[in-house]
C-alpha cells in the first residue's frame, strides 16, 4: 500500500547536513544553503500545479505497471489531492499527453482510492469526521488515535475492492 502525499512535495539534497529533505516550495527553505534555496525557488517556478501533477501521475503509472509485472497486489490512496478529468486539465499545450496517460491509467483507478474523488481523500476525510490531530502537531498531523481511525476506513475499502 502507498499513499501518494501532495503532488507538489520533492526531495532535495542538503549537502550541509548531508541527507535529503523534502519540501513543498521555498517557505520551508529559511535554514538551507544559498544554492538549496535557488534550486527551490527555480523548480517551484518552472514545475506549475499542472506540470506537477502529470509528473505525478506518470510516476504512480509507471509504479503500478512495475508491481504488476512482478505480479504484486497493490493499493494507492492519495492523501491530500486528486487528479482532475483531461477536460479540467489547465495546461493547453499538456493536455494531448495527459488525456493518454489518464486513459493508461485506466481500470488501476479502481484499486486507487481517492484517485478523483475529493472526499476520499486522506485528509479530506480526516477533517470530515472531526477527528482530532495530534496535540504536538505543527501542522494538520494525525496521531496514533488518527491513524488508527484511517486504517478502519482503509480496511473497509480494502474490503469492497476485493470482493
Amino acid at each position: 500500500m502507498i499513499m501518494w502525499a501532495g503532488f507538489n512535495r520533492f526531495e532535495a539534497w542538503n549537502n550541509k547536513e548531508k541527507r535529503l529533505e523534502s519540501f513543498t516550495g521555498i517557505s520551508e527553505a529559511k535554514y538551507l544553503p544559498v544554492e538549496l534555496k535557488e534550486y527551490i525557488k527555480y523548480r517551484t517556478l518552472v514545475d506549475t500545479d499542472s506540470v506537477t501533477e502529470y509528473k505525478n501521475l506518470m510516476d504512480v503509472y509507471l509504479t503500478a505497471r512495475y508491481l504488476e509485472s512482478l505480479s504484486i497486489k497493490y493499493y494507492f490512496i492519495n492523501a491530500s489531492y486528486n487528479w482532475l478529468a483531461p477536460d479540467q486539465f489547465g495546461e493547453p499545450k499538456l493536455t494531448k499527453q495527459y488525456q493518454i496517460l489518464y486513459d493508461a491509467y485506466g481500470d488501476r483507478r479502481h484499486r486507487h482510492l481517492a484517485f478523483s474523488s475529493q472526499e476520499d481523500r486522506f485528509w479530506q476525510y480526516m477533517r470530515e469526521n472531526k477527528v482530532p490531530v495530534s496535540e504536538h502537531s505543527k501542522w494538520e498531523h494525525w496521531g496514533v488515535e488518527g491513524q488508527k481511525f484511517w486504517k478502519e476506513n482503509i480496511k473497509a475499502w480494502m474490503a469492497r475492492i476485493d470482493s
